[in-house]
């Protein structure tokens, strides 16, 4: 069953590694103007290499919110899609195993 209510979406916002390098000063203003953006942001450290590079963590900034408009009948189009193949895919197996061994409801 498709879910067509609005779902959440964490967004990774931005990587504070290098804003966070310098005066203890500077990142504190950093860190207070990402509250004042975005004020249920949160932080998270991990890997943040690009691909192809060695591992490097540092800080990422996500927040969570509400799925847009697009976003939602995107996900639902991709849902009911997905419904469609599995109920053709259990239709087809079932027409298969009662030519195999019959209809049960006939017997």
């Amino acid at each position: 069953m498709v879910d067509r209510t609005r779902q959440t979406r964490t967004v990774q916002l931005s990587n504070l590694s290098y804003d966070l390098e310098g005066s203890v000063d500077d990142a504190i203003q950093t860190l207070i103007k990402l509250k004042c953006e975005h004020p249920s942001a949160r932080l998270a450290y991990e890997d943040i290499s690009v691909r192809y590079e060695d591992s490097r963590y540092g800080i990422a900034v996500y927040e969570t919110r509400p799925e847009t408009d697009e976003e939602m009948n995107k996900r639902i189009a991709q849902e009911e899609t997905r419904e469609q193949q599995i109920e053709a895919s259990d239709r087809a197996k079932l027409i298969e195993l009662m030519s195999k061994y019959g209809n049960p409801n006939e017997a």
